[in-house]
């Protein structure tokens, strides 16, 4: 006689030593993962840093260009200045100086009354080349008074009462400059009647004569 199986219910201990499937991971859409927030954020940061630092390289950059240029204009004036100064106070403009003032006190010791009607154009032409001739002193004088206010400075150049004679001298020299040129055209103009070129000098001031006190 066959034996029929018999089906054993299972053991206890082998259903829970059976793993168990892990439980599913739930996904937090609105609060995302820290970390990754924060790197970028980090990233978002460093760029804008980046940026921040390129402005002011380009601005620090520029801030240095202009303080060269500053630099380099007050260089030039410094350098200017002390070559004037070494000008104003050398022999060499001294001298100069002298020298024109003794060719203006020739010029005006051969100036003389000459007969405009003597039928030549001689007086005329030698009336005119002596106005010319002021006009070129004056702009000696000038170009020397110009050199030692920025060689030597405009305080340091008014101590000295003479310098307030040359530079007073000057200033009235150039307010006669118009009248000088006046009286050049009248005597290089031609006129039907040769008592015309008397009249010429009317008007004309002595600042040649002033002139001459500067030799003393």
């Amino acid at each position: 006689m066959d034996s029929l199986p018999v089906n054993l219910p299972a053991s206890p201990t082998s259903e829970a030593t059976a793993p168990s499937p892990p439980p599913p991971q739930l996904v937090d859409t609105q609060n995302p993962d820290p970390s990754k927030h924060a790197a970028a954020e980090d990233s978002s940061r460093m760029k804008v840093s980046q940026h921040g630092n390129g402005g002011n390289s380009s601005q620090s950059s520029s801030k240095k260009g202009r303080h060269r240029h500053r630099a380099s204009q007050r260089s030039i004036t410094r350098k200017l200045q002390w070559r004037l100064r070494i000008l104003a106070k050398s022999d060499l403009l001294l001298y100069t100086v002298l020298a024109v003032i003794v060719v203006n006190t020739l010029t005006m010791a051969i100036d003389h009354d000459c007969d405009m009607c003597d039928g030549t154009s001689f007086c005329p032409k030698f009336k005119s080349a002596l106005e010319i001739s002021n006009i070129g002193f004056t702009a000696v004088f000038v170009g020397e008074l110009m050199v030692k206010l920025i060689g030597l400075g405009i305080w340091r150049y008014f101590r000295t009462w003479l310098n307030w004679v040359d530079a007073i001298i000057v200033v009235v020299s150039l307010i006669e400059i118009p009248a000088v040129l006046a009286t050049f055209q009248c005597y290089q103009s031609i006129h039907a009647n040769c008592e015309e070129y008397y009249r010429c000098e009317e008007g004309v001031g002595g600042m040649s004569v002033l002139r001459a006190f500067r030799l003393v």
